[in-house]
């Protein structure tokens, strides 16, 4: 919120002075400010810029795989099993909103509206925050140990 007065200058002809009535958050434009002859002001009350999401959680490491048979008179050995995948990474957060705009207002005696010329302002939101990271993704467990094999 920024609230201003316009007053024609006193030791400038042509010159604009601008007085702060209120303004939130306190204290961050002078009470007065005096504005050159030929030159504009421009009023912010700009919302302020989100922040940014969060890193996803990292996945977890697939299990590992189970030892192959060993071998017998009747049947050959076996390999193991392969490893579990590893686990998926989580997404990251949304990057919060931006603040919201402000709200400006000027006033100015209806005799010297052409103060009005040389003034804008600007109340736009703020931007939102940057999405955040994946996480790494898991590693693949280990592959199970073959059989041991045996010699008749």
């Amino acid at each position: 919120m920024l609230y201003v007065e316009l007053l024609e200058s006193q030791t400038r002809p042509e010159g604009v002075v601008v007085k702060t009535l209120g303004q939130a958050p306190p204290n961050r434009i002078p009470e007065l400010t005096e504005i050159l002859p030929h030159r504009d002001v421009v009023l912010q009350a700009i919302g302020g810029d989100g922040e940014p999401g969060r890193r996803g959680g990292d996945g977890q490491s697939g299990r590992d795989g189970t030892p192959g048979t060993g071998a017998t008179r009747a049947q050959d050995a076996t390999n193991g099993t392969d490893g579990g995948n590893g686990g998926n990474a989580g997404g990251g957060s949304n990057g919060a909103d931006g603040g919201k705009g402000g709200r400006v207002r000027i006033y100015v005696d209806e005799n010297k509206t052409h103060l009005l010329l040389a003034a804008s302002w600007d109340v736009k939101g703020g931007k939102g925050g940057e999405a955040g990271e994946y996480g790494i993704p898991g590693s693949g467990g280990k592959g199970g140990k073959g059989g041991q094999g045996y010699t008749w």
